[in-house]
């Protein structure tokens, strides 16, 4: 409970009286429809029978994604050209007719039927006959992590059943996905049950279910009832999502995929009164929310590099759609999608991952290629090409496809890029490129709004690569809701390779997605050449304690890496620099340092400087946590962290060599 009241005195903190006023508003709501229920919806004015047909005879808007004339076209080039693929999805969609669900990265299996308020992890239940506003989501130690029955009934599993359908024209498939239609439309009443908790989850359940109508199209198994249930139960979610939105310190990712799903009601489903409505603010918001929560040079303003695809997902699903339907799209969002192009050029590793810096949590939009290892930032890559109309696409993508046609497939031109060292200012972040190395550099804000929701206290952290092998990682992010303690860990400063003064962050942890006194980072110079790289950046995190952490990072390429940490100041503090590896990195002790080997590679630490600093290797500790890696979200693994410390006076100057 103390725990609670401090939450919510920090968050209160965290507004500007206009918020605060929202806020209150937004309680209001809230309680009418718990005394009085919802608004009631006007159906009186759809001819459902209509609408009914048009779906059948696949008119629009049934058929801006999919034409019903294209699917045995589509069907083949599927498999001629995406045979992996398509055998992914008939093995996964055999495993879902078994009940076996894989979520971040686990395999559940689920009861027959499906309980939509089962936890497919602890297999405890959310209530779900407990009006939404009365549902403590932020309580993981009840029930476990809201995160894992949400992302059950985002229904992405529906999507890969029904695209098997589509691809085979076997009945099994789309019989499945309209019984767990049928199931969950009766099971998750209006504002009933903690489906109906975050607008977020309303909106991606609304992408889905237009991806799955799409998909639907000609099957037999889909009766006219359904289809009706499932067009209200659209209405019902997005006339939900219009009255709460994410506003003001809340308008991250989630207030664009609310405004995505309001898009995608108003334009899949034209025949409700406020389709109309909803389209038009859907995609104002949309356009409104691209310059701000992506940069000019192309970085995330959350700070979290799956954030990005994440967000990215959201605004290629809208402004595809609104192109299919010749609504204008501003100039800003093609300046925006070249930028972003440039950034994950740069972070892309080989086999087309990413350093995990920020927060990540697995979150897909649509799952429209479903198979193992598939790299969201190629996919993105290729969504912006055929976006800008460029002649030639860097990678043959199953998404891409089903978003662009057959264009995405005849004008695919793989080519090896080798991208340059370059610096990102407004996003903080310098990407240092050597051979096959990859180093990053964070020198950027710690998040975005005043809640800072998904950034890390990692001022000056780096990670580095060779090939598709991790050499120093960024441990990710394990948990949210159900995370405490662990959740605090894998954002914490000592998570991260860099310095830590006095044992503390050098921002405030205030609540899992909120943060107190911030810090913040200056670049203060830079250069690269073919020859040497070098980034001198600074922040204030530790100012309140006299302290001033400013780092040089000196790439003699492409062998010698040189990492200088000045801790300027003039009192006496405890000095801890962390070095993080991945799970299957082993230390041996050498003179004046270490060698690190993880399979086939090395490389060595030259810790001459740290001659009288007490150094150790921690492995997978509880008390206090300290060397773990997490995979995917919900997951973790031990992994080594070189920690060195000393008490010193200030100021003080330390070097460490890394030879590569």
């Amino acid at each position: 409970m103390i725990r609670k009241i401090q939450w919510y005195v920090n968050r209160l903190r965290s507004m500007g009286m206009p918020e605060i006023r929202y806020r209150v508003s937004q309680v209001i709501v809230q309680q009418r429809e718990k005394r009085f229920g919802f608004p009631k919806s006007e159906w009186d004015t759809v001819d459902f029978n209509k609408e009914w047909q048009n779906f059948s005879e696949g008119k629009r808007p049934f058929n801006l994604f999919l034409s019903p004339k294209e699917k045995q076209s589509r069907q083949t080039i599927v498999k001629e050209h995406f045979l992996k693929e398509f055998n992914f999805t008939i093995s996964t969609a055999e495993q879902l007719l078994a009940g076996k669900i894989n979520i971040f990265g686990n395999h559940y299996q689920l009861d027959s039927p499906v309980d939509w308020h089962q936890d497919p992890k602890t297999k405890n239940k959310w209530p779900k006959q407990q009006f939404w506003g009365d549902i403590d989501i932020r309580d993981g130690r009840t029930i476990g992590g809201v995160k894992w029955v949400w992302e059950l009934n985002r229904h992405h599993h529906l999507v890969t059943l029904v695209k098997a359908y589509y691809l085979t024209d076997d009945e099994k498939y789309a019989q499945a996905v309209c019984e767990q239609l049928e199931r969950w439309i009766e099971e998750n009443p209006l504002g009933f049950g903690v489906n109906w908790t975050s607008s977020l989850e309303l909106a991606l359940r609304i992408i889905n279910w237009s991806w799955v109508l799409l998909f639907l199209q000609g099957s037999n198994s889909i009766s006219q009832s359904l289809f009706t249930k499932l067009c209200k139960s659209v209405h019902s979610q997005a006339a939900y999502i219009d009255r709460h939105l994410s506003k003001f310190s809340s308008a991250n990712n989630h207030l664009v995929g609310e405004a995505a799903g309001l898009f995608f009601a108003g334009t899949c489903f034209p025949f409700f009164e406020e389709s109309q409505h909803w389209q038009t603010k859907g995609l104002n918001i949309v356009n409104e929310q691209i310059p701000l929560q992506i940069y000019e040079d192309g970085t995330p303003a959350e700070q979290t590099i799956e954030y990005l695809t994440f967000l990215m997902g959201f605004n290629f699903q809208v402004i595809r759609l609104a192109r299919l339907n010749d609504l204008q799209i501003p100039r800003v969002w093609f300046e925006r999608i070249k930028r972003v192009d440039e950034f994950i050029t740069a972070i892309m590793i080989e086999d087309g991952s990413f350093p995990t810096i920020g927060d990540g949590d697995d979150a897909w939009v649509v799952r429209l290629d479903d198979s193992d290892g598939v790299s969201r930032l190629k996919s993105l890559r290729s969504l912006i090409a055929l976006e800008l109309g460029l002649d030639k696409l860097p990678y043959k993508d199953e998404t891409a496809f089903w978003l662009y046609g057959e264009t995405a497939v005849h004008q695919v031109h793989e080519t090896q890029e080798t991208p340059k060292s370059k610096i990102f200012p407004t996003g903080g972040l310098a990407v240092l490129r050597s051979d096959d190395y990859l180093l990053t550099f964070d020198c950027g804000p710690l998040g975005y709004l005043e809640t800072a929701a998904h950034g890390h206290a990692d001022a000056l952290s780096i990670t580095l690569s060779k090939g598709n092998q991790p050499f120093l990682i960024d441990p990710n992010t394990f948990a949210y809701q159900e995370g405490y303690e662990w959740r605090d860990y894998f954002r914490s400063t000592s998570a991260h390779n860099t310095v830590v003064i006095d044992g503390q962050n050098q921002s405030q942890l205030k609540g899992a997605f909120l943060w107190g006194e911030k810090a913040e980072c200056q670049i203060m110079d830079w250069n690269t050449n073919d020859a040497l790289d070098f980034v001198v950046a600074n922040h204030d995190g530790y100012q309140s304690r006299g302290v001033i952490h400013q780092r040089k990072v000196e790439w003699q390429k492409p062998h010698q890496l040189t990492i200088t940490d000045e801790i300027q100041g003039n009192s006496i503090k405890d000095i801890t620099l962390y070095w993080h590896f991945p799970h299957d990195a082993q230390l041996e002790k050498i003179e004046n340092g270490y060698e690190i080997l993880i399979n086939s590679e090395s490389f060595q630490i030259d810790l001459s400087d740290f001659s009288d600093w007490k150094s150790e290797i921690i492995i997978g500790e509880s008390a206090p946590i300290q060397g773990w890696q997490s995979f995917h979200y919900g997951h973790r693994t031990p992994s080594p962290v070189l920690k060195i410390s000393n008490n010193l006076a200030l100021p003080v100057r330390i070097t460490t060599n890394f030879s590569l």
